[in-house]
């Protein structure tokens, strides 16, 4: 069975998610102009396809002003750019898809990996973006990095959304925040693309980060409990985000 097979299908999902644009997500999706995603790992619990072709369009610079795709072709370009480069982490069975799903919304198969835990005891439920994103014309532009960790799925719930963003380069500006790299590692093996990230977890200790003015981060990581799984959570003086 396919992982668009899986888990319920409701008609919402056919129509466009008009609120994402608003979306501080997709913001930090969206590359810099004048460069491209190179990888990125996303995760959530769960997630719909319409949100998800919002994210890969977003990704390609295609995404229009009311979260609907700008055209099939600009949905096949994204595609095309971004396989084997971009990875959504899903809980097992909580993709929903709509009830006829183009040939195109099939192809997003290959881009979700389906976390198996048994929800009877755990579930899979960080959820975080790592993108790393290199210049379009080489040279000695450095890779810029960006970093989300939210409090929503990948679905079209419009509650407000509580969210850290954070954006970095190598030998940068900013603050060295170690547990990154060990996250993002973790994010691969979870996803089994260790070896497409190799090169860039090499890069990714010596990002500096820009953190908001009065925002202190003590820790990062992905925690677990016997009863809920992996949870992804930034911590500053008195809260944290997750």
């Amino acid at each position: 069975m396919s992982n668009l097979e899986q888990g319920a299908t409701p008609a919402d999902d056919e129509e466009p998610a008009k609120h994402l644009p608003t979306s501080a997500m997709l913001d930090v999706l969206t590359p810099p102009a004048g460069y491209a995603v190179d990888r990125a790992l996303c995760s959530a619990y769960s997630g719909q396809c319409a949100v998800l072709v919002a994210m890969m369009a977003a990704m390609v610079r295609q995404s229009t002003a009311d979260g609907r795709e700008s055209s099939s072709l600009a949905l096949a370009r994204a595609l095309q750019r971004l396989q084997d480069r971009v990875h959504f982490l899903l809980q097992h069975g909580r993709l929903v898809g709509p009830r006829s799903a183009s040939p195109i919304l099939n192809m997003l198969d290959r881009f979700v990996v389906p976390v198996k835990y048994d929800e009877r005891s755990a579930s899979w439920h960080p959820k975080v973006c790592v993108v790393r994103c290199v210049s379009r014309t080489g040279g000695n532009a450095k890779a810029i990095w960006r970093l989300w960790i939210g409090s929503r799925n990948f679905t079209r719930d419009e509650s407000w959304d509580m969210a850290l963003a954070l954006t970095g380069e190598a030998s940068g500006k900013g603050e060295d925040i170690p547990d990154v790299v060990a996250l993002t590692r973790r994010l691969a093996a979870a996803a089994e693309v260790e070896p497409n990230w190799q090169e860039a977890l090499k890069e990714l200790p010596k990002v500096r980060w820009q953190v908001p003015a009065g925002l202190r981060i003590d820790k990062l990581a992905l925690s677990s409990t016997l009863k809920r799984s992996l949870r992804a959570s930034g911590s500053r003086r008195t809260s944290t985000a997750r």
